[in-house]
C-alpha cells in the first residue's frame, strides 16, 4: 500500500518515473489487492486500487475496472474510499453496459454529494455524476464539471481531469459556455504544477476543437509524444476532425488508421465511424460515408444512453443521402438531428456544421421548403432506431 501511494504521488513529479515505479512492483500490487479482497479487507483493496488508478489506466485499464468493481461489491456502507471508487466507476464507460450496476453506483455518488464537503472527494463525485449523464443531459454534465473544476484546494490531477472532461463534453455538445474561465483555471493549475504539460496540451486541444481553431488543434496534437496521452484516442479524434476541416483528407485518413490499430470495443467503433464518414464526404464518396455509419446506427439504436452520439451520426447519414440524391431520406435524418439538438440543448460539433448546412441547402433547393419540412417532421417524431424504416408516403406532399 505504501508503494502504491508513492506511485500515485510520483505522477505529479515525473510521468516516466511514475510508470517505471509501477512496473517494478506490478506483481506485488496484484498480489496485495487480491489478498485484501479474499481475506476480508475490501477497503484496503480499494485504497490500493485507487492509488493505482492512473497507473492501471496507462498500462491496462482492465485491471482498474475489475479491481474497482470488485471492491464496490465487497465494501459495506459508504466511506470516502467507496464513494471515490463509485465515481471512477461511472467515469469508466464500461459501467454503462450494466444498467443495474450503474444505477446503484450513481445512487451511491449522489448520496455522497449530499453528505461530503471535502473538495477533492466532491470534485471526483461531480466528475462521475457528469459522466453518467453526459449522453442524455450534456448541459447538466457541463454544470457538474464546471463546479468540479472550480473547487479548491484539490490535487492538480483532480482539477485537470475535471477540466479535461468539461472540454470533452463541450466538444460533444457543440459549444462551451465560458472558454476563458477554462483557460484561466488551467493556467492557475499549471503555474503551480508545470509538470502536467502533456495533460495541459490535451485540454487545450479539446478546447481548440470545440471552438473551431483547427490549426491550433494540429499544432497541439501533432507531436512525437502525443501517443503518451492517457486519452490518445480522443486526441487522435480531434486531430482527424481538424485535418478534414483544413481540407487535408489523406492526412486525416492516416491518423484514423493509427487510431483504428490502437484498440477496439464500442467506444472505438463509434469514434472511428463518426470520423470516417466526413473523410468520405470530403473526398466525394457519399455511399462509403453512409456505409461507414451503419455500425453506429445499429449500436446507438439499441442504447438510449447514447443519443447525443446520434445527433452527429444522423446528420452525417443525411449528408451522405443528399450526396446520393436521396433528398427526402436526407430530410428525414436532418429532422431527427434537429429535434434531438433542441431536446438535448446541444448543437452539431463545429466541424460537422458546414457539411450539414450545405446538404440542407441542397435538399431544400431540390425538394422545396414545404416537402423538406414535411419529411423533416417525420424524422423529428421518430426513434433513432426506426429512421431507416420511416415511410416517405406518410409525409404530405405539397399541393
Amino acid at each position: 500500500a505504501t508503494v502504491a501511494v508513492a506511485v500515485r504521488e510520483m505522477e505529479e513529479q515525473d510521468r516516466e518515473a511514475f510508470l517505471r515505479l509501477g512496473d517494478q512492483d506490478l506483481g506485488n500490487f496484484h498480489a496485495a489487492i487480491n489478498w485484501a479482497y479474499t481475506n476480508g479487507h475490501p477497503t484496503l483493496g480499494l485504497e490500493i486500487s485507487l492509488d493505482l488508478w492512473s497507473y492501471f489506466s496507462a498500462r491496462d485499464m482492465r485491471h482498474a475496472k475489475r479491481y474497482i468493481r470488485t471492491g464496490l461489491e465487497l465494501v459495506v456502507g459508504e466511506t470516502p474510499i467507496s464513494l471515490q471508487a463509485a465515481a471512477l466507476s461511472l467515469i469508466d464507460e464500461s459501467s454503462a453496459h450494466d444498467d443495474e450496476f450503474r444505477a446503484a453506483t450513481q445512487t451511491r455518488v449522489e448520496l455522497g454529494l449530499q453528505s461530503s464537503d471535502d473538495p477533492t472527494l466532491r470534485s471526483t463525485l461531480l466528475r462521475g455524476l457528469a459522466s453518467s449523464v453526459a449522453h442524455t443531459d450534456p448541459r447538466a454534465a457541463q454544470r457538474y464539471l464546471t463546479e468540479a473544476a472550480s473547487l479548491r484546494p484539490v490535487p492538480p490531477g483532480t482539477t485537470l481531469a475535471a477540466l479535461n472532461n468539461l472540454c470533452m463534453d463541450s466538444w460533444l455538445s457543440g459549444e462551451i459556455d465560458d472558454p476563458d474561465a477554462v483557460i484561466a483555471r488551467l493556467a492557475e493549475v499549471m503555474d503551480a504544477f508545470p509538470s502536467f504539460e502533456l495533460m495541459e496540451r490535451s485540454i487545450q486541444a479539446m478546447l481548440a476543437a470545440t471552438t473551431g481553431r483547427w490549426n491550433d488543434v494540429v499544432r497541439l496534437v501533432d507531436t512525437p509524444d502525443s501517443r503518451d496521452q492517457l486519452n490518445w484516442w480522443l486526441i487522435a479524434t480531434v486531430h482527424v476532425e481538424a485535418l478534414v476541416a483544413l481540407d487535408r483528407p489523406q492526412e486525416a485518413r492516416d491518423v484514423l488508421e493509427q487510431l483504428k490499430s490502437s484498440g477496439d470495443g464500442p467506444n472505438m467503433l463509434l469514434a472511428t465511424a463518426l470520423l470516417e464518414a466526413p473523410i468520405h464526404l470530403a473526398t466525394g464518396d457519399p455511399a462509403a460515408a453512409v456505409a461507414a455509419l451503419a455500425p453506429v446506427t445499429e449500436f446507438v439504436g439499441g442504447d438510449s444512453d447514447r443519443l447525443a452520439i446520434a445527433v452527429p451520426a444522423a446528420s452525417m447519414v443525411a449528408a451522405g443521402a443528399c450526396g446520393l440524391g436521396q433528398f427526402e431520406t436526407a430530410a428525414i435524418w436532418f429532422g431527427f438531428s434537429a429535434a434531438e439538438q433542441q431536446r438535448l440543448d446541444i448543437r452539431l460539433r463545429i466541424a460537422d456544421r458546414p457539411v450539414a448546412d450545405r446538404a440542407i441547402e441542397t435538399c431544400r433547393a431540390e425538394l422545396g421548403d414545404e416537402r423538406f419540412d414535411a419529411c423533416a417532421a417525420l424524422g423529428a417524431t421518430s426513434e433513432f432506431r426506426d429512421l431507416p424504416r420511416v415511410e416517405l408516403s406518410s409525409a404530405p406532399r405539397p399541393t
